[in-house]
This record gives structure tokens, C-alpha cells and sequence, in this order.
């Protein structure tokens, strides 16, 4: 019988880097550079607390669709950029955070199932967030235009994200 932790979101990042041939491009951060990165991307972009970081974002957009076979990874690849970006599972994980050219994370989200996680540059001028809800958020003027025009499509919805500090 497998280990709980087996299904952990980073062993399966791993194994579908294996199965894609993706090894070499998909790189885990080693643990303290992985906290570091958390910290300075929830300090950007989060208020602090431990409730779900969709609900806790400082602003930004967000996306969902309602469209038979709609996928938030089909959004995501209409903003890829190639440049190297990290992947950080949220919620089931240990703190991993993964270091990739966003193609490649992409055909990852492809092939992976993941519930909750966010894609964020290491210049932390943009994030992208998937919940659980297949819900997508973004802040930065790279992708709160793209997700505000989506919107527009047939079964688009979304709107700005209105979340306060907490008291």
C-alpha cells in the first residue's frame, strides 16, 4: 500500500515531469530557498492569515468559466510567457516550490491534477492562482487584462477581488 504522502502535490509534479521527459526543466527548490519564495510571494500578495489565499488576496481579478470542457490551464497557456516562473502547490503540500519556464509548467498542469496552486515569477511582478473551485485569479498588469476580457466570452464570469485586511 502506498504512503499517504505518496499523493502529496509535489510527487505528483514530479512523476508527471518524469512522464513528460521534463526532468531537467522542472526543478524543485531546494527547502530554504522554497520558504523564501512562499514568504515573499504571500507578503506581496497576501494579507496574512491562514484562511484559503484566494481569500486572501490584496486585489487583483478573477476568472471562472462556465463553458462545457472549460479548463483554467486553457487560460493560463493564452498568457505563457517563456520565462522561468515557480509553481507552488498549495494546500496538501510541504512548502515545495518548483522552478520552471512556464511552457513546460504548463504541459505539467496539463498532465497533473493539482487543487489549488500559483504561478508566480521570481520578480514577483505577476500571480496566477487555481483554487479548488476551478477558480482563476491573477494580479499584474501582465494577466488582470486578459482575465477581465475572458470575462466577455460565452459562460465567462468573474470580477475584481474585493478582499480586506484582517482586524
Amino acid at each position: 500500500m502506498a504512503a499517504q504522502d505518496d499523493y502529496t502535490p509535489a510527487k505528483r509534479i514530479k512523476q508527471a515531469a518524469r512522464d513528460l521527459g521534463m526532468t531537467e526543466a522542472v526543478v524543485a527548490l531546494p527547502a530554504a530557498d522554497a520558504a523564501e519564495a512562499r514568504r515573499r510571494t504571500e507578503e506581496q500578495f497576501l494579507y496574512p492569515g491562514l484562511e484559503w489565499w484566494f481569500e486572501r488576496l490584496k486585489s487583483g481579478r478573477s476568472f471562472w468559466g462556465t463553458s462545457r470542457g472549460w479548463h483554467p490551464v486553457d487560460e493560463i497557456a493564452e498568457m505563457v510567457v517563456d520565462a522561468p516562473v515557480w509553481l507552488l502547490p498549495i494546500y496538501d503540500d510541504n512548502g515545495e516550490v518548483f522552478l520552471a519556464r512556464m511552457p513546460y509548467l504548463v504541459d505539467i498542469l496539463r498532465h497533473t491534477s493539482l487543487d489549488e496552486y500559483a504561478l508566480v515569477p521570481p520578480d514577483l511582478s505577476w500571480f496566477l492562482m487555481v483554487n479548488h473551485h476551478e477558480c482563476l485569479y491573477g494580479v499584474g498588469e501582465r494577466v488582470e487584462p486578459h482575465l477581465s476580457q475572458i470575462k466577455r466570452r460565452p459562460g465567462g464570469n468573474g470580477a475584481v477581488v474585493k478582499n480586506y485586511p484582517p482586524e
